[in-house]
């Protein structure tokens, strides 16, 4: 192993830091991620431990060198078509990867030239998506809850609602949680307020409270920005007095509210779910909340099939989870809208949900609120 310490910052710049560098050969049976963790366990004084591995990258015929600060530019043809170059961890011997190279020129020769990766999009996880058919290979005894509800200055309790919904029959555990949204209230508005556009922005701004004000004349709509603080019943009723000052009427005005999205993981003492998820659905509905109930289950499959390239990527286990909806006979085929990330022909955090009437649901407009095990 090679190595040196090199000074990194000077003395008179505050406490002064040496940067420590190694070159260190290891067997070939050793990836570089393990290599990393392991330098990482034992070099307890150094911080920040980067690890390059050394690599050989092909070369283009020509390579064309700019200086920005002298404003020169030069095409150069290299005679060795090949570079050592320092790469990340997770490059594999043959990917197409993007490089920054730079050089000390002497004329038509390099005096150096220092080679370093800057992209492998070999390496970039893909957001791949599709439908498809599977039957279910076993059904555990928990409900998903997924839902929302309008934004409120006095917001339910979610430890009184678990409560209550423990009362009913079957449930014997829950995780309830509410995610409050980003603060912000859309008014759309049936008339014309350009005129007064000036006006109305002034009255906004000088409302307690209000963070933000942004005005879309065309779309005859108000975005508002609010601190949490606000009464929010008495802001939309201030929100109709200063409409009502430019002259647009309160039957003109809608308020389109913030959603407060919730997410809840119920355990029941057995997995024919069909008639809790009923009962659970009421419950939450009583108290204005839209929901959707799912039934965790595992389907078994070994891989995906992208249907845009027909790249395959397999399945860590041969089972992926999902959510169905609840009442499903044992073994009963559904589709799944599918979601999952592709990286070396691997599918890693997918998630899968079945819709209403076995028309799936994109996953990026629902989330699996807790991971079960």
């Amino acid at each position: 192993m090679n190595s040196q310490f090199k000074e990194f910052k000077e003395a008179s710049q505050g406490p002064q830091q040496l940067a420590f560098m190694a070159e260190v050969l290891y067997a070939p049976e050793i990836a570089p991620t393990e290599m990393l963790s392991r330098i990482q366990e034992q070099a307890t004084l150094l911080n920040e431990v980067v690890v390059y591995p050394l690599g050989l990258v092909s070369l283009p015929e020509t390579i064309h060198f700019v200086n920005d600060d002298l404003n020169l530019s030069k095409d150069f043809q290299p005679k060795d078509r090949f570079a050592q170059a320092f790469l990340s961890v997770e490059t594999r011997k043959g990917d197409a990867i993007q490089v920054n190279l730079q050089a000390d020129l002497a004329g038509e020769n390099v005096q150096q030239m220092t080679v370093y990766e800057s992209q492998n999009p070999s390496n970039a996880p893909q957001i791949i998506e599709l439908i498809a058919r599977y039957p279910l290979d076993s059904q555990a005894s928990t409900l998903a809850v997924l839902g929302d509800l309008p934004y409120s200055s006095n917001p339910l309790d979610a430890n009184a609602l678990k409560g209550e919904a423990l009362a009913l029959k079957g449930l014997v555990s829950a995780q309830l949680e509410f995610e409050n949204p980003p603060l912000a209230l859309q008014v759309v508005s049936q008339d014309d307020f350009s005129a007064k556009a000036v006006d109305l922005n002034q009255s906004l701004s000088q409302l307690t409270g209000i963070l933000r004000a942004r005005l879309d004349v065309e779309g005859k709509s108000v975005y508002l920005d609010f601190q949490s603080t606000v009464d929010y019943a008495d802001l939309k009723k201030e929100l109709v007095n200063v409409f009502a000052a430019v002259g647009v009427k309160k039957e003109a005005l809608t308020f389109v509210d913030p959603r407060i999205r919730l997410a809840g993981i119920f355990d029941a003492s057995t997995n024919e779910l069909a008639g809790t998820a009923q009962q659970l659905q009421a419950l939450f509905q009583s108290r204005g909340i839209a929901v959707e109930i799912y039934q965790l289950v595992a389907v078994k499959a070994d891989q995906f099939v992208d249907p845009k390239t027909g790249n395959e990527y397999a399945i860590e286990g041969g089972f992926f989870q999902a959510l169905a909806k609840p009442g499903h006979p044992s073994k009963d085929e559904v589709s799944l809208g599918i979601q999952f990330l592709g990286k070396r022909g691997q599918a890693l955090n997918i998630q899968a949900i079945e819709g209403e009437a076995g028309s799936p649901v994109n996953p990026r407009e629902q989330s699996i609120p807790f991971k079960v095990n």
